[in-house]
């Protein structure tokens, strides 16, 4: 047996330990925090550990007063969050929940203020942006609408003003760049009679 950090070892004796925490990053933290909710960034991230090797939760007390806690490197990062949960589960079994898109993108919303040279629990500007960008390409505009409403609702249930403000611009931005962006019907051009059309000359 190796231990990887304080109450956390593995058998695996040749894998380094930052690839063990990573693979079995939601088996520990349901262990150590079940119930937990993957928030913020590391939501809307599909749940893996971020570029700067954290990964976020939102924990109910007595946890929720502990800002930070590693366990082995990448660290399991818990910020100091309000708001009841709406979130979705992982899988029978698992005792732990992620932030729904509607939730994920208030939390992502919220001013965070990275310590030195940490990495923030947010998103930047042009990650969100880029993130909201790709669903809206997938899913279309009805996504966009839908999910604006959901956050809009949660915003209010949660008193969660401030992120709901920042998202209603941010909704009516992509919704603009995405029509801007979107490709027009290709014209039609009469072809005089008895002439010889070139396909991609």
């Amino acid at each position: 047996m190796r231990k990887l950090a304080s109450k956390t070892y593995t058998d695996n004796l040749t894998s380094p330990p930052e690839e063990v925490v990573r693979r079995h990053r939601l088996e520990i933290a349901a262990h150590f925090y079940p119930g937990a909710l993957i928030s913020h960034r590391s939501a809307l991230e599909g749940g893996n550990i971020s570029p700067g090797g954290k990964f976020h939760l939102t924990v109910s007390e007595p946890w929720q007063r502990c800002v930070t806690s590693r366990i082995g490197n990448p660290s399991l990062a818990r910020p100091r969050t309000t708001g009841g949960r709406h979130s979705d589960p992982l899988g029978e079994g698992k005792e732990l929940f992620t932030s729904s898109q509607a939730r994920a993108v208030l939390e992502n919303m919220q001013i965070a203020r990275a310590h030195g040279h940490d990495e923030p629990k947010t998103l930047s500007p042009e990650e969100l942006e880029r993130w909201i960008d790709r669903y809206l390409r997938i899913f279309g505009v009805g996504w966009l609408d839908q999910l604006r409403q959901q956050a809009g609702d949660l915003a209010s249930r949660f008193g969660w003003h401030a992120s709901n403000r920042n998202s209603t611009r941010w909704w009516q931005r992509s919704k603009a760049n995405h029509r801007a962006t979107s490709s027009p019907p290709t014209s039609c051009v009469p072809v005089p009679k008895g002439s010889h059309m070139i396909q991609n000359g």
